[in-house]
């Protein structure tokens, strides 16, 4: 008896994926489905580095015992940077400064997904002797 059977392959999970940068992916995988070979793995081709925005395509193989090809299946990968990154000041928000002394500003540091960590970027100066409100704002850009 000779299997002529068509390999079909499932995907299981969605064959257009949307991931936030940074996070974990897990390569859902595929079965391969024949009479003969049930649940069979697929041979999956391709990478996805979940640190680097951008499109990223796995390509589902099979081929059975009896040298029957699947057709190939293909899963997009959308690695979207969507989170903004996290500023954290050093020191207290709100202070009081005795004038006519130094001040030195202890800044802000940021963390991000994918662009790591850094100092924030501070817009604001302080007239340490004239007494008053001064307002110091961090910011970040990510990539």
């Amino acid at each position: 008896m000779v299997d002529s059977a068509a390999t079909i392959i499932t995907v299981l999970g969605d064959s257009n994926i949307t991931l936030e940068a940074g996070c974990f992916y897990d390569a859902a995988s595929a079965k391969c489905y024949t009479i003969a070979h049930r649940n069979a793995p697929a041979i999956s081709n391709g990478t996805v580095d979940q640190n680097v925005p951008g499109t990223y395509t796995i390509i589902y193989s099979f081929t059975d015992s009896t040298g029957n090809p699947a057709n190939e299946i293909h899963r997009t990968i959308h690695v979207a940077d969507t989170t903004a990154p996290l500023i954290n000041l050093i020191g207290d928000a709100n202070l009081t400064h005795l004038a006519s002394t130094t001040f030195i500003d202890q800044g802000a540091n940021w963390t991000d997904l994918v662009d790591g960590n850094g100092t924030a970027d501070a817009n604001g100066t302080v007239d340490q002797n004239t007494p008053g409100t001064y307002h110091i704002i961090y910011s970040v850009t990510d990539s």
